[in-house]
């Protein structure tokens, strides 16, 4: 909606420039469509959110957004969902590809953050760079794993494998959820 008004808005302004003897219309318009999209927005925002969840969003300090798994796993990372969980969150999400994995398989190091998700009863969404993909796992508060997506739009300068679009949902507090990685946002 904002996409539209804004090239819409540009639009009337080039018209109101190049026909100075139709300016009357066209500022007519401009202000018909700007009192249309602030009518629709409140009518829109005027529902009341039926509930709210808390989300922690973790990153890691100094120069690297990245960490090595396990090694940090286990001490930052922790203590991180920790204070997320005892903050209120009901979901943690770590950056993209926040974890590096060499190894040829995901599952052998699922035990720790299972473990963290069934400790603190909380989601994670964690993201990983593994297998030349960018790839994010959702854990429950059970310790279960629910299941993965795989970055499918790359961005330019992207340079690993794209995933194969396939989605997956889970139920969050009654709320059915997804994931998506970065660039995948503009194509919802």
């Amino acid at each position: 909606g904002i996409a539209f008004l804004v090239v819409t808005l540009q639009s009337l302004i080039v018209n109101i420039i190049a026909s100075p003897g139709r300016k009357i219309k066209f500022y007519s318009a401009a202000a018909i469509l700007v009192l249309v999209f602030i009518t629709a927005n409140l009518v829109l925002q005027s529902g009341k959110p039926v509930d709210k969840i808390k989300v922690s969003a973790i990153g890691w300090p100094g120069d690297s957004n990245r960490i090595l798994y396990p090694e940090d796993a286990n001490s930052l990372f922790a203590s991180l969902v920790e204070k997320a969980a005892q903050e209120g969150s009901k979901i943690v999400v770590s950056p993209e590809m926040g974890f590096v994995d060499n190894s040829e398989e995901d599952s052998h190091w699922f035990g720790n953050f299972m473990e963290i998700a069934k400790k603190n009863n909380v989601f994670l969404a964690i993201g990983v760079f593994s297998q030349n993909l960018s790839k994010a796992f959702i854990f429950g508060p059970d310790g279960q794993a629910l299941g993965e997506y795989t970055k499918t739009h790359l961005t330019p300068l992207d340079t690993y494998e794209k995933g194969d679009g396939k989605l997956f949902s889970f139920s969050l507090n009654g709320i059915n959820t997804s994931v998506m990685i970065c660039n995948d946002d503009n194509f919802t």
